[in-house]
């Protein structure tokens, strides 16, 4: 679904399987990573909608980002590189499954998280840990977007069966984190977040609510 910030303009553009993560290549393309591991690439303003198929990743937890006319996207021990071609041009091993990755276009950092023991974890654009971070006071991450400044915001919740979430600022040269807003009600898993660079603002969806 696409629409305007008012509401008032908006149009469905129908994919061939369940979603499961988007992201944007430029102002008029999304890339839409599929639940049967395809990738569909939606030109929002034809209509259109190109698949790349066949790509290898059976253990993924249905996180993907595109850089640089490449696409990241996560496997069970690390992140398969492929482009539009369905070429795969490498992999980068890890030791964990990386989820819910992001870019930083400035620093050119991808920053993920693990899924055991909620450390934030740097990865460099040579494929090598920049650096890990972990802050006992998370107890349950969900979403990591990027902020102006260059740190990071992450949408956290209280506890495995809490209700309150919050969103933690990580400070990536000082490795230290600070909570910024509270009392997030997330009755369910089902949530995102993301910073608006022109207003300056973060935007959280929770359930079937967007919080500005």
């Amino acid at each position: 679904m696409t629409f305007s910030v008012s509401g008032k303009q908006k149009h469905d553009i129908q994919l061939e399987n369940r979603q499961r993560m988007m992201d944007v290549v430029d102002k008029n393309t999304v890339a839409v990573l599929l639940s049967n591991n395809s990738v569909a690439i939606v030109d929002i303003q034809q209509n259109n909608v190109q698949y790349i198929r066949n790509i290898a990743i059976p253990y993924g937890s249905g996180t993907s980002i595109y850089i640089e006319n490449q696409f990241y996207v996560d496997d069970e021990l690390g992140i398969i590189v492929f482009d539009m071609s369905e070429t795969v041009n490498r992999r980068i091993e890890l030791s964990f499954t990386p989820r819910n990755m992001c870019y930083d276009v400035e620093s050119q950092l991808i920053y993920c998280y693990t899924s055991v023991n909620s450390t934030l974890v740097c990865i460099a654009r040579d494929d090598t840990i920049a650096f890990t971070f972990h802050d006992p006071i998370w107890t349950n991450l969900h979403r990591i977007t990027i902020h102006n400044d260059g740190n990071l915001l992450v949408l956290c919740r209280k506890g495995d069966h809490g209700k309150t979430g919050y969103v933690i600022k990580v400070d990536s040269n000082d490795k230290s984190s600070e909570v910024v807003i509270r009392n997030i009600k997330m009755s369910s898993y089902i949530s995102c977040i993301c910073f608006d660079r022109l207003q300056n603002s973060v935007v959280i969806g929770v359930d079937d609510t967007v919080h500005l």
